[in-house]
């Protein structure tokens, strides 16, 4: 009796000690998942939306968990504090200008904290408040595809209605396609200006090589008046010659201009001779009367001549 007794409370006992173990090993990875046996330190993060963010949720550091959510507690309406429970021996990887953003473990798994180390070089310190950043959410990422599927909707109906006008031949594209006259003036006026191109071409290539010959014959004139010297100076005496001629002209113009103004006025002698057709006759009638009383005085002269008192006079002046 007393045998099977003791084999009962061996049973017994290895059964406790397999149970005290089992507990044991289950006490030391619940406490390590939640850092129960690890130094840790506090740092705390105000959001506007956790996104159900609760106690016990992980925290990540480049995939990396390093941490747990200690607290959310509801800071104000617009204002959520989460404080997160950091390992002591990745503080060294936080700094100061870190920033925490509400994330997801996988594409449809638990919500979790994600931190960038940030770059100013100084580690955060227990109880350190760090920058929260707001992560495009499932929700923003589902409005986004909707109005993105509406705004495909619409592009897509205006394309319809565009085809429709295309294909019943309205607008000028519709016009193009439909008509063949309207194609083959198209077609033309792509031939006219390849053919204008490649005339540019010809023209331009002419120029360049009119330019080269210019350039190169230094005897030519063209030469000689962009580098010569001394015909800066002789345009400018033949510029300040035309300048005095036309001076010249000008004071010439004015003057013809007084003498054509004298030559109009009545009282002028001059008007008097041209424009008095008494005047005119008057002096003919003299100038006749001259002309005659000229003619008797010369035959009267030679009538003297012939005279024996005279002769000798006339002969001795002869002589």
């Amino acid at each position: 009796m007393s045998e099977k007794n003791d084999r009962k409370n061996a049973k017994l006992g290895f059964f406790v000690l397999i149970s005290l173990v089992l507990f044991l090993v289950a006490i030391f990875f619940i406490g390590s998942a939640r850092d129960m046996f690890n130094t840790t330190f506090e740092v705390h993060a105000h959001f506007k939306d956790v996104e159900g963010l609760t106690r016990g949720n992980n925290v990540r550091l480049s995939g990396v968990k390093i941490g747990t959510v200690r607290s959310v507690e509801i800071a104000n309406d617009s204002m959520v504090t989460v404080t997160l429970k950091i390992r002591e021996n990745d503080r060294r990887f936080i700094n100061k200008d870190a920033r925490a953003i509400i994330g997801s473990d996988g594409l449809i798994g638990n919500t979790i904290v994600v931190i960038e180390p940030g770059r100013m070089g100084i580690p955060v310190e227990d109880g350190d408040t760090i920058t929260a950043a707001s992560q495009t959410s499932a929700q923003d990422i589902m409005n986004t595809l909707e109005t993105t599927g509406q705004n495909v909707l619409a592009i897509t109906q205006d394309l319809q209605k565009i085809t429709q006008q295309i294909n019943s031949g309205e607008g000028t594209i519709g016009r193009l396609i439909s008509s063949p006259d309207l194609a083959n003036n198209l077609e033309d006026a792509v031939v006219n200006l390849e053919a204008t191109s490649q005339r540019t071409a010809r023209i331009s290539g002419n120029i360049s090589q009119m330019v080269n010959q210019l350039q190169n014959n230094k005897q030519g004139p063209v030469h000689t008046l962009i580098n010569d010297t001394t015909f800066t100076y002789v345009y400018d005496s033949l510029k300040q010659n035309l300048r005095t001629t036309g001076q010249n002209v000008s004071q010439i113009s004015g003057e013809l201009e007084k003498l054509s103004n004298q030559l109009n006025n009545e009282n002028n002698t001059l008007d008097v001779l041209l424009r008095d057709s008494t005047f005119a006759s008057d002096l003919q009638r003299t100038m006749n009367n001259a002309a005659e009383g000229t003619e008797n005085f010369n035959q009267s002269l030679e009538a003297l001549q012939q005279h024996w008192l005279l002769r000798g006079f006339f002969r001795r002046r002869n002589k």
